[in-house]
């Protein structure tokens, strides 16, 4: 666990853990006080050449370390390092460190995350206070979300973490970018392109359309190029002259596949990463902010306490969460499809009935639990296909192609799941599993919206 730095006494030696490779060709070492066992007491991180980053984070979050202060002496950039290292020398190790004890100070004087249910969320708003820093998203290529925080590295699904923060004022947004997201796996990293209306192919061909005058003839101009030539394939006459023979009124798109003509194609995505097609008017978004640390954040992070969440933070981080009002446009993408082809679909909802009872009766931390625990049930029966979203008092669950059956199924995990697992010291848990068909939807809908 990290110490703090005193650097009110003289005599105070900082202990480092080093993270790298081949670490006995380091002299500098030698002169130091330093470990490579994360489990042991250390100050600092200091990073070496062939350190791997991503092992390092993610031990640090579960040791309950990730706020400690981190020296980057490797040949790699390293964002989320507080400070950097010139040369692996004592002396270099000493500079960086009377450079971080400010930091080091800040860091210990909060609460221990580490067996804290909410400690994602609460490393995040401490990532921020101590390094006085907002959350900055920035742009990632080498992640399927496209956009990353480089604060946050370490922390697993940061995107629902900021928004459930946010929601309940502990952080304040400034828009970023909209992206656009694969409804299969989530990705952002979509080929867009233009496709045929009917088969939709992309391999498309745009060709000017000719008007022949004398007879009024009109087609792609590759029905009239005979020999390098242009003869009307209804007339047989040879056309020489633009604007006197002919003209060409607009342009029409060819399918090189199943040779159907449109006037404009349609646009579509296909994912790099699962390689799943949709539609371009079924596509799902996503829309990044930058976050910056309110008052109320500081409170929840010195005090280890969030505050009070509803259902939305149950499902935050879970596969296929979706806003309120993409998850509508999904459902109503799926009931044609369901409705036209005869195709089953599955809608249930997972509904709070006590919320505001449990509010006056249930400390935040419990409620905060009892939240992340539906979260992880509901979880273990949604498939990657399936979409959700929620209400502050309720769970909505859009699952494809799945019968009567299956939804029955899925109905009582989640009941039986929650009344043996789910339970509040001193209040009762109200909570009703139920089913919509496609009879339902304008009404669900209603109550979404």
């Amino acid at each position: 666990m990290t110490n703090p730095i005193d650097d009110t006494n003289p005599d105070a030696e900082t202990r480092f853990l080093v993270w790298g490779e081949q670490l006995e060709k380091y002299r500098a070492l030698d002169e130091i006080n330093y470990t490579t066992d994360i489990e042991e007491p250390f100050d600092v991180v200091a990073l070496l050449p062939g350190a791997d980053t991503g092992q390092l984070l993610a031990q640090l979050f579960q040791q309950g370390d990730l706020l400690s202060p981190i020296i980057n002496f490797s040949d790699e950039a390293f964002d989320r390092a507080d400070a950097t290292g010139h040369s692996i020398t004592a002396a270099e190790f000493q500079r960086c460190s009377d450079e971080l004890a400010a930091l080091s100070r800040s860091v210990a004087s909060l609460p221990d995350y580490s067996t804290n249910a909410d400690k994602a969320g609460l490393y995040a708003l401490a990532l921020a206070y101590t390094r006085h820093q907002r959350l900055e998203a920035q742009w990632l290529p080498s992640s399927p979300l496209m956009v990353g925080y480089s604060l946050l590295a370490g922390i697993a699904d940061y995107p629902g973490q900021l928004e459930d923060l946010a929601n309940n004022g502990l952080l304040n947004r400034s828009s970023f970018d909209k992206l656009h997201n694969c409804n299969h796996c989530g990705s952002s990293r979509l080929n867009v392109r233009e496709e045929c209306s009917a088969c939709r192919s992309s391999n498309l061909n745009e060709q000017s359309l000719i008007h022949h005058y004398s007879c009024a003839y009109q087609a792609p101009e590759q029905e009239f190029l005979r020999n390098n030539k242009l003869n009307c394939p209804k007339c047989k006459k040879e056309l020489r002259h633009y604007a006197v023979d002919y003209d060409k009124p607009g342009s029409v798109f060819l399918c090189g596949d199943c040779n159907h003509s449109s006037s404009a194609p349609l646009v579509g995505f296909v994912c790099t990463d699962c390689g799943n097609h949709t539609d371009g008017d079924a596509i799902g978004s996503r829309q990044w902010y930058h976050y910056e640390l309110t008052p109320d954040g500081i409170v929840a992070l010195q005090t280890g306490v969030l505050p009070y969440r509803g259902m939305q933070s149950a499902i935050s981080t879970t596969i296929g969460a979706v806003s309120r009002r993409d998850f509508i446009k999904h459902l109503h993408a799926f009931e044609r499809v369901a409705s036209r082809y005869d195709r089953p679909l599955g809608i249930i909802s997972v509904t709070l009935l006590n919320s505001e009872k449990l509010v006056q009766e249930v400390s935040n931390r419990q409620l905060s639990k009892t939240f992340a625990l539906i979260g992880e049930i509901i979880c273990q029966v949604l498939r990657t296909s399936d979409l959700i979203t929620a209400t502050p008092d309720a769970v909505f669950m859009l699952l494809p192609e799945t019968a009567k059956e299956g939804i029955d199924i899925a109905i009582n995990r989640i009941s039986t799941a929650v009344k043996e697992k789910v339970s509040l010291e001193g209040a009762n848990i109200d909570i009703a599993v139920d089913q919509y068909g496609l009879d339902d939807i304008e009404q669900l809908q209603e109550i979404i919206a």
